[in-house]
């Protein structure tokens, strides 16, 4: 949703109060108070010196002078100190903010839909949305900051302006004049500003990507064995380059903006500076009013000029509170069903008609995808590589929607059902799996409280086995070095057979294997086959695998080309018809035939 750009300061400080008010309310009592104190305790420091000078240059009273001065000291140590206390605790509370904040946030990004977060414009979204959440760094929740600032500095030029109205109206038109138009070039001069950081969102990304291929370790070897580095490093370059043109622009920008504030501060204190010692000289008004009015006149200046500036900081950063509202109400189409679903034995699934197209694309994935999977049933799923396998299975899973038609479960569709209990009846292992920076135990469990005799007898049963006796803490030993370094580091079958006892362990009425054996060696794979019926007993089971010798394990078997369902039947019955299953079959099976033949 666009918001007029008038509305932007008003919508943006409103979201940011109810931020303060969820997580901690009392933040917004200290934000308060420390405006009105910062407010109020300029003044000692304009009147209290006037009057000291003035008894040094005239009565000489000992007793006025320890009283001013006394007074001017305490309230310098205890305002600073209670400014000091308070800010203290409005820091820590701003932490309590943004850690609820942010929790919420990664709440939001789970739930949120995946072709949402997978498009790569996400990235440039998420960045303007953090420009408005942190401010380049002034802090979470500047625009809230900041207003309060522009009250305690109305504060201070009430108080200021009560001083120096007694001076020449002409001389205070001229100060106005000054911060008017100190005001409207830096309104221009964060413009620029703005419009040049709206493009380096992207510029960053691209340059951290060709940046990380020199420290990612599958990076590194594609790199050196295809002699990519010069590729690698031109592309690094091209980003570097523009990235550097952007700080040029920027830091021109900046310095023009400093020498023309640098000008108006001349101009200001040479007026200033001119008219009281022409006062003094004149008699109009002693020393210690020439100190009072010149420290007066130079606080109004600089809280006009701060609050003119926080103005355009708050109109600047709200521009960017469109992408945080988009960014906080990310689509959750997936999660829109209700109904409960717990499962006691294997369901049947359906595909009704379905076909799909990623996002931003105008050709199909899956065209009429039309199958019925019996209750128990276990279907294996083969087919060249971009055949549409593996979008089969996400769209199983909820990972999205389909664009046409309609996925049944039990005879439901599966949008109508609860998300998290849908997702609870499916244990999945992907080719593209993920371990994470964590326990052997925790990446098993997926975080879940489980006996560890049951999950070491799923690791035993993916054939994990002899990794296991051999690792001194067992369950405890983390997974990569990145927390810990007496982590260890899975190869890619390691890795394969851990999510395979994730997906074991989870014991859901449904398993979806795709490709599960693909980083596995000729051992481990025979063995997962040989154990394949004791895994899947007792579920529906949808298997994936290039190895179309696997797909004689299974009851059916449904041959994908270029996104449809070409053939469906039983290995015996596929084998019979001479298709393109035969065809394949009978090309894996030569080729291994041979490969015994030379062994021979």
């Amino acid at each position: 949703m666009k918001h007029k750009a008038g509305k932007h300061w008003f919508i943006g400080l409103s979201y940011m109060v109810k931020v303060y008010w969820k997580y901690h309310k009392p933040t917004l009592f200290y934000q308060v108070v420390v405006c009105v104190l910062e407010g109020v305790l300029p003044f000692a420091g304009i009147v209290f010196p006037k009057y000291i000078i003035d008894e040094l240059t005239g009565a000489h009273d000992i007793n006025r002078i320890v009283f001013f001065v006394t007074a001017l000291l305490l309230c310098s140590l205890f305002g600073n100190t209670l400014i000091g206390f308070i800010q203290a605790r409005r820091e820590l509370g701003q932490a309590r903010i943004y850690n609820g904040w942010a929790m919420d946030l990664a709440q939001r990004l789970y739930e949120a839909d995946l072709e949402r977060i997978e498009a790569s414009s996400f990235l440039d979204l998420q960045s303007r949305a953090y420009k408005f959440l942190e401010a380049d760094g002034y802090g979470f929740g500047a625009v809230l900051g900041k207003t309060a600032d522009i009250a305690g500095q109305i504060i201070t030029l009430v108080g200021i302006i009560s001083i120096i109205s007694l001076l020449n109206p002409l001389v205070m038109l001229v100060f106005i004049g000054l911060v008017i138009i100190t005001t409207l070039f830096n309104s221009q001069n964060k413009k620029v500003s703005v419009e040049l950081q709206m493009g380096l969102p992207p510029i960053q990304r691209r340059r951290s990507y060709y940046s990380s291929l020199f420290s990612n370790n599958l990076c590194t070897k594609e790199l050196r064995v295809n002699a990519m580095g010069p590729w690698g490093l031109k592309k690094f370059s091209e980003y570097v380059g523009y990235f550097y043109d952007f700080v040029k622009k920027w830091w021109a920008n900046n310095l023009k903006a400093q020498v023309f504030g640098n000008g108006v501060a001349f101009i200001q204190q040479g007026v200033a500076y001119a008219y009281l010692v022409y006062g003094v000289v004149n008699g109009q008004f002693g020393i210690g009013s020439f100190t009072m009015y010149l420290a007066a006149i130079n606080a109004f200046s600089g809280s006009m000029n701060m609050v003119m500036n926080n103005i355009i900081d708050i109109r600047r950063y709200s521009d960017y509170y469109d992408a945080v509202d988009e960014f906080m109400n990310m689509p959750k189409r997936q999660r829109e069903g209700k109904r409960a679903l717990t499962l006691e034995k294997p369901p049947s699934l359906e595909f009704r008609d379905v076909s799909f197209r990623y996002p931003g694309q105008e050709a199909f994935t899956l065209k009429h995808i039309s199958i019925v999977i019996p209750a128990g049933q276990k279907l294996s799923v083969v087919g060249e590589n971009g055949a549409g396998k593996t979008t089969f299975t996400k769209l199983l899973m909820r990972l999205y929607r389909p664009t046409e038609g309609v996925i049944l479960l039990n005879g439901v569709d599966i949008q109508e059902y609860d998300f998290d209990d849908y997702e609870r009846n499916f244990s999945v292992v992907f080719q593209d799996f993920v371990l994470f920076a964590a326990s052997l135990r925790e990446n098993v469990t997926a975080g879940r409280d489980v006996d560890d005799a049951k999950t070491t007898d799923a690791l035993r049963r993916s054939g994990f086995s002899d990794k296991l006796d051999r690792l001194e803490k067992g369950l405890d030993t983390p997974i990569y070095k990145t927390m810990d370094e007496t982590g260890f580091e899975p190869s890619g079958g390691e890795g394969q057979k851990i999510v395979m006892a994730r997906a074991l362990l989870k014991d859901a009425p449904v398993i979806i294997l795709d490709e599960p054996t693909a980083a596995l060696d000729p051992r481990a794979e025979y063995e997962i086959y040989m154990n394949f019926n004791s895994m899947v007993a007792g579920k529906t089971a949808v298997f994936i695998s290039h190895r179309l010798s696997s797909a004689q394990f299974c009851d059916k078997i449904a041959v994908f080309k270029n996104g449809e369902i070409v053939e469906h039947g039983s290995h015996a019955e596929l084998v019979s018809r001479s298709g393109l299953y035969h065809e394949l079959f009978s090309m894996q099976a030569q080729f291994y035939g041979e490969q015994d033949g030379e062994k021979h």
